[in-house]
């Protein structure tokens, strides 16, 4: 089996990743336990329960679709189409990619 065949480290870095994608979804799965207490507490009507548990996915898709669209521009601005590209433009707007990450 693979798993056997990697290092300490390499092995911590897999359940590190595990856990940080479980605890990503974390808050999503929260509210939907808590939904039906907030309803009742707060009279919320389900088109409102509903509308805040599907914004932030929405919003987060939005968030996926515009992180890969400036990647594609920063590929295409650098010439890096098609596998032919030279490595330093490449490197440049990936590495000024990087400071496009949302807070």
């Amino acid at each position: 089996m693979w798993l056997y065949e990697t290092s300490n480290n390499e092995r911590k870095t897999l359940v590190a990743a595990f856990a940080g994608y479980g605890v990503d979804a974390l808050d999503h799965m929260i509210y939907t336990f808590v939904i039906p207490a907030l309803m009742l507490e707060w009279g919320m009507s389900q088109l409102e329960a509903g509308t805040i548990a599907t914004t932030p996915l929405i919003t987060s898709a939005i968030g996926g679709l515009g992180r890969w669209a400036s990647w594609w521009i920063s590929m295409a601005a650098s010439g890096c189409c098609n596998g032919r590209c030279c490595v330093s433009p490449c490197s440049l707007f990936s590495a000024l990619d990087l400071f496009n990450q949302a807070p």
